[in-house]
């Protein structure tokens, strides 16, 4: 119903443009079915389905290129929409760097990001799911010896989102995805205090295993963080957990591979490609075609179809993510990665699935034998404080394991890690951990650090 609904509007606008004065346009359309579930300390809580269309449309006059939004799918607002748009266009100044819309679209075929067993659950049965997570979530963390667990406020997203892009060279491309995000915080007491842990997963699919999986495990890790304080200043090993890495990666790395960054002067890894940046045991793909990755797709925010590539191989940087825009600036094709932000704004290249492969990894477990004096670091707030522009880490550890000898001594908060992110995956690394976590569309594993400064009390 989506695609069909965006198509018969798509063309309409496009054929009133093409009788105006107007050199290109492009249609960017998005229907989303959303199921909403609140999450509350009494259990599962309201569920609210909507149904929600909105698109974008840039035309070009000239060298000119404007846009605008709308979520009125009604046709009878397509008049105003297409005076708008053109009203906008001719007073934008001129872009002597503009290439024109892409054309060609196409898609990687085959792609699993849609799940049926995810967008054909009924309410009954998301109530009954919902309900089992709370449950476990609750006696996990009364066997880890809470006396007290509750699950307090969060919420339960289903997305299945309909893309449909058109332009006025006769190109159309479309495509379904699914998505499922939980979110909540186990909150436990026991004689020692109290404390809330949050748990989140974003999967494009209903793996059941994988969602239980986490939800003991954050559980069971929530108790551990009972009576956390702060520790001295100084320097720590640090062993960042996948989730965190996964943040760090998010805030500091994948700005700094783009174009749009690099061609800016807001990347440290400008004229960079094809020199050492991280240990050889790292290699790093933008992988959008892992089946059900979270940012996997067939085709980018311009239609173009997406590519597998190693952005980092055995340490070195290999490859910059490009829009069609930004390669046109540079005399090459776009690799497939525009990626629209929000739909009110222009597409820039980005990273679509951060996947970590790396060598000589070791377990979890060996990797907490190895820190003398460290911090297992399991949640952080304030990592949007870092830096990408030349890869400075600042965040506060919420959620951390005092570790002396190997030994965890007892539960660490309320302190800021700082150091560089390029230098945590080079002459600072210590260990590579085997285990992938996705945080969002990043895949990472686990990292063991050296030498990074802890501003505590």
């Amino acid at each position: 119903m989506g695609i069909e609904l965006l198509s018969n509007l798509s063309s309409k606008i496009i054929s009133l443009i093409q009788e105006k004065n107007v050199s290109e346009a492009e249609f960017y359309g998005k229907f989303d079915d959303i199921i909403q579930v609140e999450i509350t300390s009494n259990g599962v809580g309201k569920i609210v389905s909507r149904s929600i269309g909105k698109y974008a449309l840039r035309i070009a006059i000239g060298k000119r290129i404007g846009l605008t939004y709308s979520e009125n799918i009604d046709e009878k607002s397509i008049p105003n929409i297409v005076d708008k748009a053109i009203s906008i266009t001719k007073t934008a100044p001129e872009d002597e760097k503009w290439p024109g819309f892409p054309k060609g679209y196409s898609g990687k075929g085959g792609l699993k990001v849609y799940d049926k067993d995810l967008a054909s659950i009924t309410p009954e049965s998301l109530v009954k799911f919902l309900g089992e997570v709370i449950d476990t979530s609750i006696d996990s963390a009364r066997k880890a010896g809470a006396l007290e667990a509750v699950v307090t406020r969060g919420y339960l997203w289903i997305v299945c989102s309909s893309i449909y892009i058109e332009n006025s060279y006769g190109d159309s491309i479309s495509g379904s995805s699914t998505a499922l995000s939980i979110y909540y915080n186990i909150y436990v007491r026991n004689k020692e205090g109290d404390t809330a842990y949050p748990f989140i997963i974003q999967v494009r699919s209903l793996d059941r295993d994988k969602i239980f999986n986490k939800v003991v495990e954050t559980a069971k890790l929530a108790v551990k963080f009972i009576g956390a304080k702060p520790i001295d200043s100084g320097k720590y090993q640090l062993l960042i957990m996948p989730e965190v890495h996964g943040e760090l990666v998010e805030t500091v790395f994948s700005p700094a591979v783009s174009a749009y960054s690099i061609q800016r002067n807001r990347s440290p890894l400008k004229d960079k490609v094809g020199e050492q940046i991280f240990s050889k045991d790292i290699t790093i793909y933008d992988d959008p075609h892992m089946d059900y990755g979270f940012g996997s797709r067939p085709f980018d925010d311009e239609g173009i179809m997406t590519t597998s590539k190693p952005l980092v191989d055995n340490g070195v940087f290999e490859n910059i993510v490009y829009d069609h825009y930004t390669a046109s600036i540079e005399g090459k094709k776009s690799t497939g990665n525009a990626v629209r932000r929000r739909l009110n704004s222009v597409p820039t290249p980005a990273p679509l699935n951060i996947v970590f492969k790396a060598k000589n990894t070791e377990d979890l477990e060996s990797m907490i034998n190895m820190i003398k004096k460290g911090i297992i670091v399991y949640g952080v707030i304030g990592s949007w404080m870092s830096n990408p522009v030349n890869g400075a880490i600042q965040a506060t550890i919420t959620h951390g394991l005092y570790v002396e000898n190997g030994e965890i001594k007892y539960p660490v908060k309320g302190v800021v890690m700082g150091g560089n992110y390029y230098n945590y995956l080079k002459q600072d690394l210590i260990a590579l951990g085997k285990d992938i976590v996705n945080y969002a569309h990043i895949y990472a594993i686990p990292i063991l650090v050296d030498n990074v400064p802890i501003a505590g009390k």
